[in-house]
């Protein structure tokens, strides 16, 4: 100063935080979606994942990491392992949330910079749909009693199989054995398919009616399965079957 006084003694003390930028996000979809691994760099604002998706990080801080852990006030704390500067750990989200993360360096002070927190949103997987277009849900047996279908089915990640399902109901209302033909649909996501449901050897009788609807399971783990409603055929009446036989044989 210039009158020649002096301020006491001051300590400067280097001060070095820790700094968490480099982070590596990896998203491991379930097996039977097929769609392998996808990394992500740097900052993303939302991830939009299917369920049952892993997500896996890692990074690396500017200095020694005592722990580590990403943090979301609804499904709680995911502890990650350290080694040293670097980080790894996964889990796998049940729902929306937000994760924060969360770093102490070697004294327990927490980082001076981390990335953003992670967006997460979960997708479902949605059971799959199917339903009869035609015929209409009560129709009389073409006479020669084989019946065309028009079947609609679906699903968001893919469908395994079709089966169709019929069974006889005599004049009584007793119905007997189910017949069960099936479709293998090898993952598609939507399909129309035109069967044919055969019943000219039944041996039907006037006053039989055949029962039938379709069953679909999705490619998911669980094979989770959508029915149709339940149709009805009737057969002709006898005096349908009379006027037919009688021009097959004019023929």
């Amino acid at each position: 100063a210039p009158d020649g006084a002096e301020s006491g003694p001051w300590t400067l003390r280097p001060v070095d935080p820790l700094f968490v930028a480099d982070v590596r996000v990896r998203l491991e979809y379930p097996t039977y979606l097929e769609r392998g691994v996808e990394e992500l760099r740097g900052d993303v604002e939302r991830i939009l994942v299917p369920e049952g998706t892993r997500i896996a990080v890692s990074g690396q801080g500017s200095r020694d990491i005592s722990a580590a852990r990403l943090v979301d006030a609804r499904d709680g704390t995911v502890e990650l392992d350290v080694n040293g500067a670097g980080f790894e750990g996964g889990f796998r989200p049940t729902g929306a949330g937000v994760w924060s993360w969360v770093f102490l360096d070697a004294e327990g002070d927490s980082a001076a910079l981390v990335p953003q927190p992670l967006a997460l949103e979960v997708v479902p997987d949605s059971a799959p749909s199917v339903a009869i277009l035609a015929p209409s849900p009560d129709t009389v047996l073409p006479l020669d009693l084989r019946q065309p279908l028009t079947i609609r089915a679906r699903d968001d990640h893919g469908l395994r199989t079709l089966e169709l399902i019929a069974w006889r109901v005599n004049a009584l209302g007793e119905p007997q054995e189910p017949r069960r033909q099936s479709l293998d649909l090898g993952g598609v996501g939507a399909v129309l398919v035109p069967p044919v449901l055969d019943v000219s050897s039944w041996e039907l009788v006037a006053g039989d009616a055949v029962h039938y609807r379709v069953e679909v399971r999705d490619i998911h783990p669980q094979a989770r399965v959508a029915r149709s409603d339940t149709q009805v055929l009737r057969m002709p009446t006898a005096d349908e079957l009379r006027r037919d036989a009688t021009s097959r044989m004019e023929e």
